[in-house]
């Protein structure tokens, strides 16, 4: 009788031991690829930017990583000034998580849901912009950072600017889950091509994607994708907040004063 308790007693202690070695391999492996995963999503990122900064890129060649740390500069703007400021508790401005911010209190500032229809609550007081120069140290845009809801999903995505603060230079939509073939087109660089040139701001309008083909030589207006309606309808939206004086329109402003 002793013997079948000693044995079962073993048993249970082998299961046990090899749990434990099993939780600390795993547990071991998974900070081991944590760096690399951040290291991977942070040069995604930096590939995202890089794409749609206007400075001289293919993917296919040029390390997006390289050109970053050479040609793009990260500054953290203050929303409602529409000035470039430093927070003692933001050590780099490129791990500056701004959707997580619109979460905490000390960052977090309401939208007016009866004026816009973002999709989302709130958003930081304080966002990243990232200023791309050329070689000559001139420079080429700022890169804007957007998000918003789109029929399906919620849209991230970049908006570049040229230094004069109203002519595009290009548009990308770097995550989200919109039906591909369909709303997922518009990380389709077909389409995202037919932003760059655009105003961002004409008599007192905002740049829009509109339902069918844009009027012609309208500068203004992008044409919608087809079947995707509601979609383009999010990415307006977005931008309708994000462009407006309680987004970008401050700094965009003083760009176009200058």
């Amino acid at each position: 009788m002793a013997n079948k308790k000693e044995s079962t007693v073993k048993t249970f202690l082998i299961v046990f031991v090899l749990c434990l070695i099993c939780s600390i391999f795993v547990a071991g492996v998974t900070v081991s690829l944590r760096g690399i995963q951040e290291k991977a999503k942070a040069l995604d990122k930096q590939s995202n930017i890089v794409l749609v900064s206007g400075l001289k890129y293919d993917p296919d060649k040029d390390d997006a990583g390289e050109i970053f740390k050479a040609h793009i500069e990260t500054k953290l703007l203050n929303l409602s000034t529409g000035i470039f400021v430093t927070d003692a508790n933001i050590k780099d401005p490129n791990d500056f998580d701004y959707v997580g911010a619109a979460k905490k209190k000390e960052y977090k500032v309401a939208i007016d849901k009866t004026k816009y229809k973002l999709g989302i609550p709130a958003r930081s007081k304080i966002v990243p912009v990232y200023i791309a120069r050329d070689d000559q140290k001139n420079i080429v845009s700022y890169i804007l950072p957007f998000y918003g809801q789109g029929l399906w999903s919620t849209l991230y995505g970049l908006l570049a600017v040229k230094a004069d603060g109203n002519e595009i230079v290009g548009i990308n939509f770097y995550e989200h889950g919109e039906t591909p073939g369909l709303g997922g087109e518009i990380s389709n660089p077909v389409w995202t091509a037919k932003w760059k040139g655009k105003q961002v701001y004409l008599n007192d309008k905002i740049v829009k994607v509109v339902k069918g083909p844009a009027p012609a030589g309208s500068k203004i207006e992008v044409d919608g994708i087809s079947g995707a309606t509601l979609t383009g309808v999010g990415v307006t939206n977005s931008l309708d907040y994000w462009l407006s004086e309680n987004g970008y329109k401050p700094f965009l402003t003083k760009l176009i004063g200058e």
